[in-house]
């Protein structure tokens, strides 16, 4: 017995792979406003500031990951021995 694609199957994949990338900003997004539509303020401010601290730490970590890479491409070795005959080649241009 083989399995039967369902035909709306292929719509809903592409629905899910359109919200995958938003994610948590969506969700906080619609926290936002759920909570300032109910008056609760103070778990809107909440919200907002756990978005903006995300946000500013994302992009911390990507400056830091980022340099650190740079400084690691730095110390490569452009010259190693080889395995077949144990004289030193030249690796990269």
């Amino acid at each position: 017995m083989g399995l039967v694609q369902r035909k709306d199957s292929k719509s809903l994949e592409e629905a899910l792979a359109l919200l995958q990338g938003f994610g948590s900003d969506l969700l906080g997004g619609i926290s936002i406003i759920t909570f300032m539509v109910l008056g609760e303020y103070l778990a809107g401010s909440i919200i907002v500031i756990m978005l903006s601290g995300g946000e500013a730490l994302e992009s911390y970590s990507l400056r830091s990951a980022s340099s650190v890479l740079a400084a690691l491409a730095k110390r490569m070795p452009s010259i190693a021995p080889t395995p077949r005959n144990h004289e030193r080649e030249l690796l990269f241009g």
